[in-house]
């Protein structure tokens, strides 16, 4: 769990001040404003209000490594005052994970004690949604001026969590339904 602390303690601490880069993978380019994983089956859109930042296409099955994959980082225009709209999609490897810990419900309930012991403060601990057509968990948490929401689905062995901020809980859930997210069945778990 110390790598995906690292990447939730990233997006806490500088959703507000990062700057925008390129993308850093070079067989990863974004069609258009839209992200497609074909290993996933994911297909996501990504806002033109948000510059990408990172980009993995994930087009094959990785190596079970035990890492966690930074799918995409994508971040809005810096606010003098309010925090920054970003996106950042990572896919966390749950072979190492013990069985009864590896499903969505196990995976934000680490998320939430991570975040509690980092100082952010739980507004909605668990909700069950949707996220693509498939089953998902999400909890909403503030820390100072930046509101962020996790979503959390499990596909293919793997956690795959959308942590979605800004600076209200207005702007994240326009930012995530604007992601229109979806699943094809071809690799459904």
């Amino acid at each position: 769990m110390k790598h995906r602390g690292a990447v939730l303690l990233l997006f806490v601490f500088l959703a507000p001040y990062s700057c925008g880069q390129q993308p850093e993978s070079d067989q990863a380019k974004p069609t258009g404003t839209t992200y497609s994983s074909p290993y996933l089956g994911l297909s996501l859109t990504i806002p033109r209000t948000l510059t990408i930042s990172k980009l993995d296409l994930m087009k094959d099955a990785p190596s079970r490594s035990g890492r966690t994959l930074v799918l995409v980082e994508a971040w809005g225009e810096p606010k003098i005052f309010s925090a920054r709209a970003g996106l950042v999609l990572f896919a966390d490897d749950l072979s190492y994970y013990p069985v009864d810990q590896r499903n969505a419900e196990a995976y934000l309930r680490k998320v939430v004690r991570f975040m509690v012991q980092d100082g952010s403060r739980v507004l909605h601990e668990h909700i069950d949604t949707t996220v693509g057509g498939m089953k998902s968990v999400r909890a909403d948490f503030r820390k100072g001026s930046v509101h962020q929401s996790e979503f959390v689905v499990v596909r293919k062995g793997f956690a795959l969590v959308f942590t979605v901020g800004g600076g209200s809980e207005t702007e994240i859930d326009d930012l995530f339904h604007s992601l229109n997210a979806k699943f094809s069945d071809s690799a459904h778990p």
